[in-house]
């Protein structure tokens, strides 16, 4: 193993609160969003505002997740704008979008093994990447990265957002280990999705590790997942450097 590739949300950090779903946050980023926006369009009210931004949110993940598209925020706001007829200022849209993207990062907290693994895998010789599915721009996630202390250890990262693909095409995975410089027999992918994480990154030739997500929203019963086996499965990141030393026992 010359290279360890991480998935972002639910695996390095967390965005909800113990009881909460990702939909219970974006819930809240948009009520922030909208707060921006009545400040500059007092006709923008809430309901009609929360029904169409939540359909076109939906309907985007769907797409995604069916391989359609990659996307991000920008998108959402804008055609919820075209159908409410709320002027498309340029101003105004970064501002809602923005506002949107801060109280996700305001969610954003480390989980406690991530910076002591990435830690030690460096340590271990190994080249770390990343690659996260997400709808808010990579500049967004990097700082959180850069707030808890993680990004320095990265040698490239990845968000779906800006190279316009999205998990689990192998494109994405290739891409990634090309930017490491290794083999995909060389590296491993880490993840709390079986079917976007593990089923592709084994599809483009890397080992997959599972870390069990007990939350209700996963992907546990995607019909594709049947057919999937991890590599390996974890409940914590710090199960980590042992698999990794066990996969390099066998190799030599």
């Amino acid at each position: 193993m010359r290279a360890a590739i991480f998935d972002l949300g639910d695996t390095l950090v967390r965005f909800t609160a113990e009881g909460e779903t990702w939909w219970d946050v974006e819930r809240r980023a948009f009520a922030r969003a909208h707060r921006f926006l009545v400040e500059h369009h007092a006709d923008a009210a809430w309901e009609p505002f929360f029904e169409r931004i939540k359909r076109f949110s939906d309907d985007y993940w769907k797409r995604a997740t069916a391989g359609e598209l990659s996307f991000v925020v920008d998108h959402i706001v804008r055609d919820t704008f075209v159908e409410l007829n709320i002027p498309l200022s340029e101003e105004v849209e970064r501002g809602t979008v923005d506002a949107f993207c801060a109280e996700i990062a305001d969610a954003c907290t480390p989980f406690d093994d991530a910076g002591p693994v990435l830690q030690s895998l460096s340590g271990r010789g190994l080249k770390l990447g990343l690659i996260s599915n997400t709808m808010i721009h990579g500049r967004v996630h990097a700082e959180d990265l850069r707030r808890f202390g993680l990004l320095d250890y990265f040698d490239d990262t990845i968000f779906s957002g800006d190279v316009g693909l999205w998990k689990p095409d192998r494109r994405i995975f290739e891409r990634s280990i090309a930017a490491l410089g290794v083999e995909p027999g060389e590296a491993f992918f880490v993840g709390d999705r079986i079917v976007d994480d593990v089923g592709g990154a084994q599809a483009a030739g890397l080992r997959g590790v599972l870390k069990v997500n007990p939350r209700t929203d996963s992907d546990y019963l995607d019909p594709r997942a049947a057919a999937i086996e991890p590599d390996a499965r974890i409940d914590r990141l710090e199960e980590l450097p042992t698999i990794v030393d066990r996969w390099q026992a066998a190799t030599a």
